[in-house]
């Protein structure tokens, strides 16, 4: 039986990460259409999300090791390499692909806090 909760549990999460996998790429795509790339796609910004998500758990992973700082280091050099995936995907300039990835942020924590605020309203008049 308890095999059953756990199979459940696992199959919920595989759900969640392709959930959380598409809805990322759904903002990027929004803060490359915000700023007008010539050459964007929902294929391509899932990809990348899929990609960068790869290279955020490696990276950091690679450095850990380092006392102290491997976790910063890795977290810098993560960064620069999503900017680069950007920038290499959609064929643009640095300046270009990492504006995308913090409109891609801002636009998320906008929307979620949004949703949150409404929930919260919701919540508190019923």
């Amino acid at each position: 039986m308890w095999w059953k909760i756990l199979a459940a549990l696992g199959t919920l999460v595989i759900i969640l990460f392709i959930l959380g996998i598409v809805i990322l790429a759904a903002f990027l795509h929004w803060a490359t259409g915000i700023l007008k790339f010539p050459k964007r796609s929902f294929g391509l910004a899932l990809a990348s999300v899929l990609i960068m998500i790869v290279v955020d758990v490696i990276v950091p992973l690679i450095f850990s090791w380092i006392p102290v700082i491997g976790w910063i280091i890795g977290f810098l050099i993560s960064l620069f390499i999503e900017w680069l995936i950007i920038k290499s995907f959609y064929n643009v300039s640095w300046g270009k692909a990492i504006a995308a990835w913090l409109l891609s942020i801002v636009l998320a924590i906008v929307v979620i806090g949004v949703l949150a605020a409404a929930l919260l309203f919701l919540i508190l008049v019923t």
